[in-house]
């Protein structure tokens, strides 16, 4: 008669087992805090890009009769302040961005606006200054609009920037805004601003 031996495992230490349970614990807790992170502090805000204020300055714009040829002399100034907010817990670095004028779709005014830099959850105010002047617009509509007794241009304003996270991660933005404006004519008053923003990630 043959007899059956089963060798008997050994068993793990019950200390061995304890650091293994406190080790998958640990790990859970830290990939929760991780993903907590992930869709909290490390979630990248869209940029805020606001016109606070258009001034207008220069010589009113009046027609002229040379020659039996209507013309119009106009040399117009304007100086706008751009405010742009960084909601996030990392630095934003504006790089070189851009401002155009239009008027009646042609493009008759252009400024580079100078890179910066703005910390996490601050503000920072961009300047810059665009000069209309009457050889680059279109004749008969800028008669027809001094007539009316009011210029309708169109404002646009182009901002990439980049937000570094940990020093590694790096996530590129472009931050736009569009106004609608309107310069009423002799006065120079701005009697409409009408924006609106897009960021493109």
């Amino acid at each position: 008669m043959e007899l059956e031996v089963q060798a008997e495992v050994p068993k793990k230490p019950l200390f061995k087992q304890r650091n293994c349970l406190i080790f998958m614990a640990g790990s859970a807790v830290l990939l929760i805090i991780l993903l907590i992170l992930i869709f909290t502090v490390f979630k990248i805000e869209d940029p805020e890009i606001k016109l606070v204020s258009t001034t207008v300055s220069g010589i009113v714009p009046r027609v002229t009769n040379p020659n039996l040829r209507l013309q119009v002399e106009l040399n117009i100034t304007l100086d706008i302040k751009i405010e742009v907010h960084n909601p996030n817990y990392f630095s934003f670095k504006l790089g070189e961005g851009t401002s155009q004028v239009y008027f009646h779709s042609d493009q008759v005014a252009d400024v580079d606006i100078l890179p910066g830099h703005i910390g996490s959850k601050s503000s920072d105010m961009l300047e810059c200054r665009l000069i209309l002047e009457a050889d680059k617009f279109n004749m008969t509509s800028l008669i027809r609009d001094v007539f009316s007794g009011e210029l309708d241009i169109e404002m646009r304003a182009k901002l990439p920037g980049r937000v570094t996270i940990l020093g590694f991660i790096k996530k590129h933005v472009v931050a736009s805004t569009d106004c609608q404006l309107g310069i009423q004519v002799p006065s120079l008053n701005l009697t409409k601003q009408d924006c609106h923003q897009k960021v493109k990630l």
